[in-house]
């Protein structure tokens, strides 16, 4: 991983898309293992009430949410994320918590204030230096419990996946093809000429064939799920044309057109962000050094011969 390696802009959007239900909203992390390692830190009480508990790299606050469903308002709950939209959606769902707009790495925060801090697939984001910092933030005898990205991980393979399924999907100019078939088709409509609009079909079909194989090659991950949704809603919106407000139709597949972009940065940058074992292993080396007990520092495994989910840590300060 590179120092600092995200960039915002993909996870700014994605949060703002699920405030509105894009189609580009699909796709964040979230499986049963992390779930289940954060019962785990709960059931080991390396999070307690009484906490000051501060979530990293927070999102929409799934971590605090998972810990108040079964701690409640006995933790003073502080989230910090660089998405103002997804502060909005964590201050919704926990109306007492303190939420703070700021980049990780440049954390605006007292030193020493926090007795926990929890992190889920974000803190890495920010790079080493930020992850191994945490620590300034941590009162006597605080706990860290973390979920990091790492490069050997089922999620990084998702990731390589969808990323050649959205550079595969932008080649085929399926969009393109799809403004270009509809506005004939509107154009037929209103003069009763239909020779420009079948032809535009046709070429529409041919490229649907190119996505559909490209969706089957990568099927499953997550991006695949998401085209193949927008290919099937094109195609209904189609069959049934003349009932259509065509100009609606173009518009939504002109924002699509321009969410691609950033919905492909998200892969990119979970790629970028994902930790090699040797930067695991200098991390965990680190926070030892800080005086830190390492509790748990290891990959997340789902399944005992599946590939890794990402990488578990939990530290405590002696």
């Amino acid at each position: 991983m590179t120092q600092g390696s995200s960039s915002p802009r993909g996870w700014e959007h994605y949060w703002r898309a699920s405030a509105q239900a894009g189609s580009f909203a699909a796709g964040g992390v979230s499986h049963p293992a992390a779930s289940a390692f954060w019962a785990n830190c709960i059931e080991q009480q390396f999070i307690t009430p009484g906490d000051r508990l501060l979530e990293l790299a927070a999102g929409d606050g799934d971590v605090s949410r998972r810990i108040h469903a079964s701690l409640g308002d006995s933790l003073d709950y502080c989230a910090v994320d660089y998405s103002v939209h997804a502060l909005d959606n964590l201050r919704n769902a926990l109306p007492g918590a303190t939420v703070v707009a700021a980049d990780v790495a440049r954390l605006p925060l007292r030193q020493g204030s926090f007795d926990t801090a929890v992190s889920q697939f974000g803190v890495e984001y920010a790079g080493v230096d930020a992850i191994v910092g945490l620590t300034d933030y941590l009162a006597d005898n605080a706990t860290l419990c973390l979920l990091m990205h790492c490069e050997a991980s089922s999620i990084c393979l998702d990731n390589q996946h969808s990323l050649q399924v959205l550079d595969g999907f932008v080649a085929s100019g399926f969009i393109e093809s799809a403004l270009d078939m509809f506005s004939a088709a509107r154009r037929a409509l209103a003069t009763g000429q239909s020779a420009g609009y079948q032809a535009s079909a046709a070429r529409l079909a041919a490229v649907l064939q190119q996505v559909d194989a490209l969706c089957m090659r990568h099927a499953g991950c997550s991006a695949a799920r998401t085209i193949a949704q927008i290919t099937d809603d094109v195609v209904r919106l189609h069959d049934r044309l003349e009932y259509q407000d065509i100009g609606a139709i173009m518009d939504w597949l002109q924002r699509h057109r321009a969410e691609l972009a950033p919905y492909r940065e998200r892969f990119e940058t979970m790629t970028g962000a994902a930790l090699s074992p040797d930067t695991f292993s200098h991390c965990c080396s680190e926070f030892e050094k800080q005086g830190f007990e390492l509790r748990l520092q290891a990959p997340l495994q789902a399944e005992p011969a599946a590939r890794p989910v990402g990488y578990a840590l939990v530290a405590t300060r002696q």
